[in-house]
């Protein structure tokens, strides 16, 4: 794309389940000055990484919402968070939970929790 990548991560966690993976992800971080998903390397801090947001079976859209507001509580006690979401706007197989986050992620009143808690959006970018 032509574009700087903001930070690592690997499918699956790979990279937090197998150490000769992290070592070598580190290394690259390092050399790259690139900030990893949840670990900490000699330019960045470890950023807490969570992966709690899913649809579970039998949840409903309000279920999600009230998973959100929680974690959102979580969140904002902590300097720097990741909230791994998967949004989505149209349904094929699976993606009805996508699209329940995406329902959740841009409601109004979750906006206005996100301001309350004094929560900013960013992205990695924003770490350097």
């Amino acid at each position: 794309t032509g574009r700087r990548p903001t930070h690592i991560d690997s499918h699956l966690y790979v990279h937090q389940k197998f150490p000769k993976v992290r070592r070598a992800i580190r290394m690259l971080a390092e050399e790259e000055k690139l900030p990893v998903r949840d670990m900490e390397t000699r330019q960045f801090p470890r950023v807490y990484f969570e992966g709690n947001f899913k649809v579970k079976p039998g949840e409903t859209t309000a279920d999600l919402k009230q998973k959100y507001v929680g974690l959102l509580a979580d969140l904002a006690a902590r300097p720097i968070a990741e909230l791994m979401v998967h949004p989505a706007f149209h349904n094929s197989g699976y993606n009805s939970q996508r699209i329940a986050e995406h329902t959740v992620l841009t409601d109004p009143e979750m906006r206005r929790i996100l301001t309350q808690k004094a929560i900013r959006l960013a992205t990695y970018r924003d770490l350097e």
